[in-house]
């Protein structure tokens, strides 16, 4: 298995609409050991969908493209 850096680009945009701004592209990053960027691309996918469920908000999080590179 080798690591890989996923970075995960998502928005906000129930919280655009209620804040009244424009949505804004966030990002999270995640060192994930996987035998492929498809692995490694669906563990970063999964940790970002168990942070976003642990979150304090209630608005939905979108994903909108990720990066993989070889860490």
């Amino acid at each position: 298995m080798r690591r890989f850096r996923v970075t995960v680009f998502y928005r906000e945009p129930t919280y655009a609409r209620y804040r009244g701004i424009e949505t804004k592209t966030y990002r999270g990053s995640f060192t994930v050991r996987a035998h492929s960027e498809t692995e490694a691309i669906e563990k970063a996918r999964a940790l970002f969908e168990d942070a976003a469920r642990a979150a304090t908000v209630s608005w939905p999080r979108e994903i909108v493209r990720t990066e993989c590179k070889a860490a």
